[in-house]
């Protein structure tokens, strides 16, 4: 991975953002494994959808 990348600040801002809320209130926070799977899910369909065109 290059450490090059340039991250624009709006981004950076956004992932600031939601840092302080999730240690604000980290009850707010998914259960990684649960997330993970469902973007699985998710983007396999894209994946699927995108295939039949």
């Amino acid at each position: 991975m290059k450490d090059d990348i340039e991250i624009p600040t709006e981004h950076q801002k956004i992932v600031l953002t939601r840092i302080k809320k999730s240690k604000t209130l980290p009850e707010r926070m998914l259960d990684w494994d649960e997330a993970s799977e469902k973007l699985e899910e998710e983007l396999l369909k894209i994946s699927f959808e995108n295939n039949k065109k």
